[in-house]
Parts: structure tokens; C-alpha cells; sequence
């Protein structure tokens, strides 16, 4: 009886908790310009090469102000778009259709 206990409360707990899933990164040395794809959606340039497409929860425009907040970015992070901090809810690569 007690091991049928313990073995249902780890499987409650693995239903309740389950294993993190790495959430896509990718490393931005930087970048010189952006497009927009959507209000909320932006494909970042450098060098007049896409670099990363990222999506926020804030409106873009097209002479917003955009910067990163470091050079290693995930889903999740935030991201400063005309000096307001935003959310990147979803970083892929910039070729990524």
C-alpha cells in the first residue's frame, strides 16, 4: 500500500510540475536596422543580413526605437521599444517561416 502511495503521488507530481523545456535563445552580436512583419512582430538586421525575428506584446512602428538588453536572447525576455520595456514572447531565427 505505501509504495502504491508513493508511486502515485511522484506521478501527480510530474502531472503538475512538468520538465522544462528550454525556451529558443539565440545570440545577437548586434544589429543596425529592423523591419516590421506585423505592429508586434520585428525582423532585426545587421549588416543588411536578418538576424532574428522577434515578437513582443508592444506595437512597433516603423520609426520606433528598438534595443536589446543583452546580445543573448530568449522567449520571454524583455526588450526596450521606444524607451518602454516589452516582453519578447517569441525569438526565432530571422529565416524561420
Amino acid at each position: 500500500m505505501r509504495k502504491a502511495m508513493f508511486l502515485l503521488t511522484g506521478l501527480l507530481v510530474l502531472l503538475a510540475f512538468p520538465p522544462a523545456v528550454p525556451a529558443d535563445c539565440i545570440k545577437v552580436g548586434g544589429f543596425d536596422s529592423f523591419t516590421l512583419v506585423k505592429d508586434d512582430t520585428v525582423i532585426l538586421y545587421s549588416g543588411g543580413s536578418a538576424v532574428v525575428k522577434i515578437e513582443t506584446n508592444c506595437t512597433v512602428y516603423e520609426k520606433s526605437r528598438v534595443r536589446l538588453l543583452k546580445n543573448y536572447i530568449c522567449d520571454g525576455d524583455d526588450i526596450l521599444i521606444d524607451d518602454k520595456t516589452c516582453n519578447m514572447a517569441s525569438v526565432s531565427s530571422a529565416n524561420d517561416d
